[in-house]
């Protein structure tokens, strides 16, 4: 007979214990989307030429203009194309969005700049430098983006510099090259 009082006690603890949990607010989580035919194709505009995998071909520069560590020097303007006139498939009035990848590509985890991987007669402490409304873009960052640009007439264009930077001293002469992942959100 002292196990129903022990049952009912831990009966009690139970319906308590529920009641309890039940007193707290609950509701639901609502997700929406959209699936969407919209494809734009991206090429380089000026200063910048390929499409889906632009090269921006910039200029040599003399060894001196970069003498020390943080110099820099070949500001190149370039533009990115996204879609095209009559290009239909990218739709009027959808906004886009430049984002980089910064675990792809050859990103400098120290600094943010991309790392020359040029493999024959590499310039020595070359780095290069992505630049968006004049400001030198940390490629490390995830969370950069460009201003949305509104798509009109099929077309909307993103204005992107690049430039040479020395790092850990002067530079020496020799080929720089480079990449950086990227992709297009639209909304």
């Amino acid at each position: 007979m002292k196990l129903l009082p022990i049952a009912s006690a831990a009966t009690l603890l139970l319906a308590a214990a529920a009641a309890n949990a039940q007193s707290y607010g609950s509701g639901i989580i609502e997700f929406t989307g959209e699936v969407t035919d919209l494809t734009c194709t991206i090429s380089g505009g000026a200063g910048a030429i390929g499409t889906t995998n632009i090269t921006v071909p910039m200029d040599a520069v003399q060894a001196n203009q970069l003498a020390a560590a943080g110099d820099i020097a070949g500001l190149h303007p370039f533009q990115l194309v996204i879609g095209g006139p009559g290009q239909g498939t990218c739709q009027n009035g959808k906004i886009a969005e430049l984002y980089f990848d910064p675990t792809a590509g050859q990103v400098d985890a120290g600094n943010g700049n991309l790392r020359n991987q040029e493999a024959n007669a590499p310039a020595v402490n070359t780095q290069i430098q992505v630049l968006y409304k004049n400001a030198v873009v940390d490629l490390r960052d995830p969370s950069f983006k460009t201003d949305p640009v509104t798509i009109a007439n099929n077309t909307a264009v993103i204005d992107m510099a690049s430039q040479y930077v020395a790092v850990n001293g002067a530079a020496a002469p020799g080929f720089v090259q480079s990449y950086v992942n990227y992709k297009v959100v639209y909304n």
